[in-house]
């Protein structure tokens, strides 16, 4: 088993008038992770945002789910984030089951992973720097 923390630094440069904000990606031998938030531009009445992360997983290798089973350590996103952020809800792709020599169950992702996070903003922003750190273990089968 692989385990592996990969960092991300995602920076939204946002204005109350005309907000931009821009998806970001970031990849490691495995897994190559895209993070899209809901808006492009965000107005002064917006007072929560989605951010999808697409994690796509290299052929052959799988990442464990947030119930991981018998085996493996769950995929997990963490945000080192400002005080007026406040996650609020975590969503992750459903698994499929993986079965060991009829003994060992595992809860996996192979192709693709996606999160969606919500996070409620408690006052009007002008600037935005959210940091990512994806941590992960990863099995490939021989």
């Amino acid at each position: 088993m692989f385990k592996k923390i990969l960092f991300i630094t995602l920076f939204y440069i946002l204005s109350l008038s005309n907000a931009i904000a821009l998806s970001f990606s970031s990849n490691d031998d495995i897994v190559k992770i895209t993070v899209i938030p809901q808006y492009k531009n965000i107005s002064t009445e917006v007072d929560s945002i989605d951010f999808l992360t697409k994690v796509d997983i290299k052929s052959g290798w799988h990442l464990y789910w947030k119930n991981p089973g018998d085996t493996g350590d769950a995929a997990e996103l963490d945000f080192s984030m400002p005080s007026f952020m406040k996650l609020s809800n975590i969503e992750q792709s459903f698994p499929q089951k993986d079965l060991f020599e009829d003994i060992i169950t595992s809860y996996i992702h192979e192709d693709i992973l996606y999160f969606k996070h919500t996070f409620n903003l408690t006052k009007e922003i002008k600037n935005l720097s959210l940091s990512i750190s994806f941590k992960y273990s990863a099995c490939r089968e021989e």
